[in-house]
């Protein structure tokens, strides 16, 4: 992709270029994209720690069930339990017609 940079010469063909590298950016980055260096220790993920993740990943994921407020499946403590949802009660677009219509 960039081993034709010097040849391009007028404004037109530059405007393309630049156009093709902002079009295709995901191509273009993967190219500039390198893995962090071992001279720094912070960036980089051991293997125990990858392993630890994926177990607690793995160990939560079939107990997860997010609803409003309630999830005791993971320990969450609820306040109030009712059973239902108010919100769906509380209808602001309701209209009472006469009844001679």
């Amino acid at each position: 992709m960039f081993h034709d940079w010097k040849e391009i010469t007028n404004e037109i063909d530059w405007t393309e270029y630049r156009y093709d590298i902002t079009s295709w950016k995901n191509s273009a980055m993967c190219l500039v994209n390198l893995p962090p260096s071992g001279s720094v220790p912070e960036l980089t993920i051991t293997g125990e720690d990858r392993q630890e993740y994926d177990y607690i990943v793995n160990r939560l994921k079939g107990n997860q069930k997010y609803l409003k407020g309630y999830n005791p499946q993971l320990g969450d403590s609820v306040l109030f339990k009712l059973g239902y949802d108010t919100w769906q009660f509380s209808n602001s677009n309701k209209v009472d017609l006469p009844e001679g219509l």
